[in-house]
């Protein structure tokens, strides 16, 4: 009874001190981590959001940009923006105006909008000013609330020159399409995102009819708020809390730079108030559970255990001196009662756990052969599964390797012009691509083309095959056809063959037709000819306007025959993409300036060192696409 006391007195108050120290850090430390969790997930939300947002604008603006070349450089600009705003269903309307700011074509077209005077927006002015991308202030535009984007179509009409402003293309995209990436996005249960202007308009909330509308300086709540807002308007990200009517609140802020927009993610402490009290309550009754509970334990293990013990220990004692007869008359059902009798049979089951464990032993090495055997199968099978699937990546490469030789056999392998020197060469990457060139010989007159199909694949090789074998043909039945009709009748034939591939693909393409003493007819278009004149040491760049081939069904009238000519000594460049949108290996881009430059450095030699020279410097280039280069220089006599 003695040892029962002692243990009862020295057990007990250990365990009710535990409880209470651990039920007080506890309530401390689950309070501080919730508002931490809280505070640092809603600083990560707003900055994520924030950081979308700004991207989406961003790519917008490049959508504005591309939408502003290709205005730029159109044939037909009603059909270039109709065809932007099935491509970009989200934009409700698009115009283009010339430099006046009154609209001239439009998408889709409406006779009211006609001469809409766009020129007294801010953003309007900026692009045109700046020659950048703009977005509008929030508003009501046509009918709905949006923003319009602004982008500048310019044109350098000379090589070197800083390019013109000829217009400026703006977009209408509804908020709503704006924000549909954190549209219905809810945090918590009272939670919610939101994005102000720079007069803290709301520009998107879960409450639609306050967009635009009204603000966070209308709220009931703007006195306590008003260092939040403040520092939002300055485009600062932060996390600030206030009192408000119902308590106090959070919000995590950061910038949409791009647009010096503000998002923030607003949340009440409340639920975070309710969670710590519910942990403080669970934590007290656990523990007032667990005094009870332990001093009840505590006296029935004291006093069910303490006193078998130390008959199980002098029974152990005759045990490990050799006594096997030994027993104890012991009857409880406690773990106790199990150890009395396990003491009892010990000795009489040694032979029989040795003999048991020799036969278990056998079994388990039986079950260990049997896995063994089954794992030799099952590696078999594997073996098997990767010699098939060898196969096929040995079939699926011999296909992209069939269709890469296919596209550079049919290049030329030694082209030559009389009367002109005459040097190229494709740099190819891993995969299929569309670049071509081609020296044709047509009963008295050498032509001379280059082109390049979109994207890249098996698809792109086999359109470029199909548009070598109809230039070949076209031309074997007519040699003194004029450029134009020639790409009029390849278009044809394209168009219906990219139709049943199942592709939206098309093909930039300019023919040269040779005439006498240095002259040329060509057409088409494709990058523009950058041409070194010996007499003035000075480069010309022209520009290709035609329309490109494949994207619809007849372009008759859509090119005009151009001419062109090189005096003796004079050099003509021609390039696909590959080479102006590679980035040097030290960093920067290299452009069709830069080209330009390589070109002037070089024109001197004969024209298979300009190649020379050219291929050296592409070693310093990084480049994910064909390059295809293409020198003429006219023969000095």
């Amino acid at each position: 009874m003695k040892i029962q006391v002692r243990l009862m007195l020295a057990i007990v108050p250990v365990l009710v001190v535990i409880y209470i120290v651990t039920t007080i850090f506890t309530s401390i430390f689950s309070t501080n981590l919730l508002e931490e969790q809280v505070r640092e997930n809603a600083k990560l939300l707003s900055h994520s959001y924030s950081k979308q947002l700004d991207s989406t604008i961003e790519e917008y603006f490049n959508v504005g940009q591309d939408l502003g070349n290709a205005v730029i450089t159109s044939i037909n600009v009603e059909t270039t923006l109709q065809v932007f705003i099935r491509r970009y269903s989200q934009f409700t309307n698009v115009f283009y105006t010339p430099a006046d700011g009154k609209v001239f074509h439009m998408a889709p077209y409406r006779s009211e909008f006609m001469n809409f005077d766009l020129s007294s927006m801010n953003a309007w002015r900026y692009a045109y000013e700046n020659k950048l991308p703009a977005v509008s202030e929030p508003g009501v535009y046509f009918g709905r609330k949006a923003v319009i984007f602004f982008a500048p179509a310019m044109l350098a009409y000379v090589l070197n020159q800083e390019p013109t402003v000829e217009g400026i293309v703006a977009m209408v995209l509804p908020l709503d399409e704006l924000f549909t990436h954190i549209s219905g996005v809810s945090i918590g249960e009272s939670g919610s995102i939101f994005v102000i202007d720079g007069k803290s308009r709301f520009l998107y909330h879960n409450d639609s009819s306050l967009i635009l509308d009204s603000g966070l300086e209308q709220s009931p709540d703007y006195a306590a708020m008003e260092p939040i807002v403040r520092a939002m308007k300055e485009q600062k990200r932060g996390f600030g809390t206030y009192e408000g009517d119902k308590g106090r609140n959070y919000i995590a802020f950061s910038p949409v730079p791009s647009a010096r927009w503000s998002l923030g993610v607003y949340d009440s402490y409340s639920q975070i108030n309710a969670r710590v009290s519910g942990l403080v309550l669970i934590n007290l009754l656990i523990m007032l559970a667990g005094v009870v509970a332990g001093a009840v334990l505590m006296y029935y293990v004291v006093h069910s255990v303490v006193i078998p013990i130390e008959q199980l220990t002098e029974m152990a004692k005759k045990v490990s001196k050799g006594d096997r007869t030994v027993t104890t008359d012991l009857k409880t059902s406690s773990e106790v009662g199990v150890l009395s009798r396990s003491i009892n049979i010990m000795v009489s089951e040694l032979r029989d756990n040795q003999r048991k464990l020799e036969a278990t032993v056998e079994e388990r090495t039986m079950e260990l052969q049997r896995t063994n055997e089954e794992l030799a199968q099952t590696v078999e099978e594997l073996n098997a599964s990767n010699s098939t699937l060898q196969r096929t990546r040995d079939a699926l490469w011999t296909e992209m390797e069939l269709a890469h030789k296919l596209q550079t056999v049919l290049l030329p392998e030694k082209p030559a012009i009389d009367g002109y020197e005459v040097a190229a060469f494709v740099e190819t990457t891993e995969t299929v691509g569309g670049d071509y060139f081609d020296v044709i010989h047509a009963e008295g007159r050498d032509w001379f083309l280059i082109g390049d199909v979109s994207g890249h694949g098996v698809n792109s090789g086999l359109i470029m095959m199909m548009v070598q074998t109809s230039i070949h043909v076209a031309l074997s039945q007519n040699p003194t056809i004029d450029p134009s009709d020639l790409l009029t009748i390849i278009n044809k034939t394209i168009h219906n063959n990219i139709h049943k591939l199942g592709e939206q693909r098309y093909m930039t393409l300019t023919v040269f037709a040779c005439h006498d003493h240095g002259r040329f007819l060509f057409s088409g278009a494709h990058l523009p000819l950058i041409c070194y004149k010996k007499d003035t040491g000075m480069l010309e760049v022209t520009e290709t306007n035609g329309t490109w081939i494949g994207i619809v069904d007849d372009i008759s009238g859509m090119n005009d025959n151009e001419p062109f000519s090189l005096e003796e000594g004079d050099s003509l460049l021609l390039y696909t993409d590959g080479i102006t949108e590679s980035v040097r290996k030290s960093g920067g881009d290299f452009t069709q300036k830069d080209l330009g430059n390589l070109f002037a450095e070089l024109a001197f030699l004969p024209v298979d060192d300009i190649v020379k020279g050219i291929r050296k410097e592409m070693k310093n280039l990084v480049f994910d696409d064909d390059v295809t280069i293409f020198v003429v220089k006219r023969v000095e006599k």
